[in-house]
């Protein structure tokens, strides 16, 4: 059973390219300055750790129109793997906090998202706040009003 398969996503072709590809950027990452860094062609994401939990930051350098999903769902599955290896070689779990005020991160995360991290806590997320997002991802340049903050705990296998 593979990796995606393990943490309840459904298999296809499509995901088992997402998963080779997340594998590859796992095994690629560099450390600078106790960073650890994902990368896929124009996308980074920067994972750090706390004594009491993970973070996180996505980044884009160039075109941002419409970013490919399967680029961010493919490169948070790579850091999921490293916290996961870092939470089995500690034998103590580990808080992840996911934030952004990005309506497009939002929805992904929301929906992506939750079948990598299995979100404990989401907020805040209600339905007025959900088509408030959906409006602000409509608009080319949206931004939240509001930080949105998802966490879910990180625990060993």
């Amino acid at each position: 059973m593979n990796e995606i398969e393990q943490k309840g996503i459904p298999n296809s072709n499509e995901k088992e390219d997402i998963n080779d590809i997340a594998k590859q950027t796992y095994e690629n990452s560099e450390t600078h300055s106790g960073i650890l860094v994902f990368r896929i062609g124009n996308t980074t994401l920067e994972l750090s750790e706390k004594s009491l939990a993970f973070t996180s930051e996505l980044r884009r350098s160039g075109e941002k129109e419409n970013p490919d999903k399967s680029i961010t769902t493919t490169i948070f599955i790579a850091a999921k793997m490293e916290m996961q290896r870092r939470v089995n070689e500690s034998g103590k779990s580990k808080k992840y906090l996911f934030s952004t005020i990005n309506p497009r991160l939002a929805l992904w995360a929301n929906t992506k998202g939750r079948e990598i991290f299995y979100w404990t806590n989401r907020g805040p997320l209600n339905k007025e706040y959900l088509d408030v997002i959906e409006k602000t991802n409509e608009k080319e340049d949206g931004i939240l009003e509001q930080q949105i903050v998802f966490s879910t705990v990180i625990k060993p296998e």
